[in-house]
């Protein structure tokens, strides 16, 4: 069955996830969204958030975790894509409406600015992280190998102002 027309607005959205729009009708969570809001404001540098495909953890992030860490101060920049990561962190910066980059910057150095001078630290999500090692996903082991040397790079420029959750 095609689903056409805008998603639905209010609490019963199918299999359509939640997102920050929507986090106004996004309800019975709430111990789980407190549990990962510790996690992700605790002395933790990195976390992960796991569980089975299809329980709601980009809806819990997107419309739970995101805009309570926004109404702190916290800069969340959400990442969900992975095949131009440069790209990916720019727009997700900009989604949040951060300086955008300085000239030919790179994407850790910015990452590592923006938690610098972000009010209450960063926060850099990186979700559906996991399909980049599923089988015959191509071009997996550069996209892996560019994340984890953004990740380096950026956690070794920022300290602990930046947090990664994946």
């Amino acid at each position: 069955m095609a689903l056409a027309g805008p998603p639905p607005t209010g609490p019963f959205r199918g299999c359509i996830p939640f997102d920050e729009g929507s986090a106004g009708v996004f309800f019975g969570r709430s111990n789980e969204l407190a549990d990962l809001y510790a996690l992700v404001t605790s002395d933790a540098l990195c976390a992960a958030l796991v569980g089975e495909a299809g329980v709601g953890k980009t809806s819990l992030l997107r419309a739970g975790l995101l805009p309570a860490l926004a109404r702190n101060g916290v800069l969340v920049v959400y990442v969900g894509a992975y095949d131009d990561l440069g790209q990916e962190i720019v727009s997700a910066a900009s989604r949040v409406r951060a300086e955008p980059p300085a000239g030919n910057e790179d994407p850790a150095d910015y990452v590592a600015r923006l938690a610098r001078t972000s009010r209450a630290g960063t926060l850099l999500v990186l979700d559906h992280l996991e399909t980049l090692v599923e089988a015959g996903h191509e071009g997996a082991s550069e996209k892996l190998a560019a994340v984890g040397a953004l990740l380096a790079r950026a956690t070794d420029l920022a300290g602990p102002r930046l947090r990664v959750l994946y």
